[in-house]
């Protein structure tokens, strides 16, 4: 599964239909997918309704986040891929989250500050078990 990640994935992002996904100075890796919908009325796949996806994470050697956008019935003009449609909202979510997990922020000083106490009250039953 790795080297599906690391590369035929990554590749997707640097010069295949995910190119929308890349995110400057990150090895993202993506999958994009385009699937046209099913018509009840006819019986047969519509001709103009359709479903675009992309799945993208980062970074690829060591995935921290994987995110999934899917757009049903898309109304942009010109072509509906999913490396068009998709994959632009895909990296913007990702990269800002990406951002968010490197800056400090009230939720790391929260964690350090009960990662601490509990070390505090770690050594404290162990010096009074002495």
């Amino acid at each position: 599964a790795r080297w599906m990640v690391t590369g035929p994935m990554v590749e997707v992002v640097r010069r295949g239909t995910a190119q929308r996904a890349a995110i400057e100075d990150i090895d993202v890796f993506a999958k994009t997918g385009t699937a046209q919908k099913f018509d009840t009325e006819t019986g047969t796949y519509s001709k103009d309704r359709y479903v675009c996806s992309c799945v993208c994470g980062a970074p690829a050697e060591n995935a921290r986040l994987v995110v999934l956008v899917t757009v049903d019935e898309p109304t942009s003009k010109g072509s509906l891929s999913g490396g068009k449609v998709a994959a632009p909202a895909a990296s913007d979510i990702l990269r800002q989250a990406l951002d968010r997990l490197r800056a400090p922020g009230p939720s790391d000083r929260l964690f350090r500050r009960t990662a601490d106490t509990f070390r505090d009250d770690v050594n404290t039953d162990r010096s009074s078990r002495r």
